[in-house]
């Protein structure tokens, strides 16, 4: 599903060229649930970019789902983001005074073609993270935890291929955080394809596969 090859990343700052990734090969099938560990400055937010189609490597190739996206330009990658990528961030960033229907829904928005259905799609998301009293409520109404899990249906609603969550727990209390967890733990028992990126070790150990980086490479990759 997901196939990275010999994947390098170079950023320009000032005269200098600073190498942020240095050769990452790593593949994940589908229906997974991997996390990406690693302390800040690693490469893991650049890998995370990568994998999501927010930015492109230097060099190596990366397939998704059988295509080939490393040499894709902005208006290619922006449309496989839309279709194949859901993105969790720390940040929930929903609309307020917005209820978690409409918040959902917004991704279909960008769709080429807004389907008739899209407030039952986005009903059943918000069911599948147990969220079935709260489809009218605005984020305001919400606790942290509840407002993560509206940005986890939002992040389901074109039905992704793979389920991208940047430190989702970031934000959150111990106990919210908890539940996120185990909102990704009953994702991945439905078949969902999840990538952790994270920092905290709790959070990696609900991954059934754990990869660590360290100054742009992959240095461990385990299964529980």
């Amino acid at each position: 599903m997901i196939q990275l090859k010999d994947i390098t990343k170079l950023y320009n700052r000032g005269k200098l060229k600073v190498k942020v990734l240095k050769g990452v090969s790593l593949s994940i099938k589908k229906g997974e649930y991997v996390s990406i560990m690693a302390p800040s400055g690693a490469g893991k937010s650049t890998l995370m970019n990568i994998i999501g189609c927010l930015d492109t490597p230097t060099s190596g190739t990366y397939f998704l789902d059988n295509d080939e996206i490393s040499g894709l330009n902005d208006s290619r990658l922006s449309a496989i983001r839309n279709s194949k990528i859901g993105f969790v961030f720390q940040a929930y960033n929903l609309l307020s005074g917005v209820n978690a229907i409409r918040n959902v829904m917004l991704p279909l928005i960008y769709r080429n073609k807004y389907p008739p259905d899209a407030g039952d799609r986005a009903e059943k998301m918000l069911k599948l993270v147990g969220l079935q009293d709260r489809l009218s409520h605005s984020p305001g109404e919400l606790s942290g935890g509840e407002q993560q899990r509206v940005a986890i249906a939002r992040a389901l609603i074109c039905e992704p291929s793979v389920l991208l969550a940047d430190e989702p727990t970031g934000n959150l209390d111990s106990n919210s955080g908890r539940e996120i967890l185990s909102t990704f733990d009953q994702l991945h028992q439905v078949g969902k394809t999840i990538v952790l990126i994270t920092h905290d070790q709790n959070a990696a150990n609900h991954a059934k596969r754990i990869i660590r980086m360290r100054d742009g490479l992959i240095t461990e990759d385990t299964s529980s």
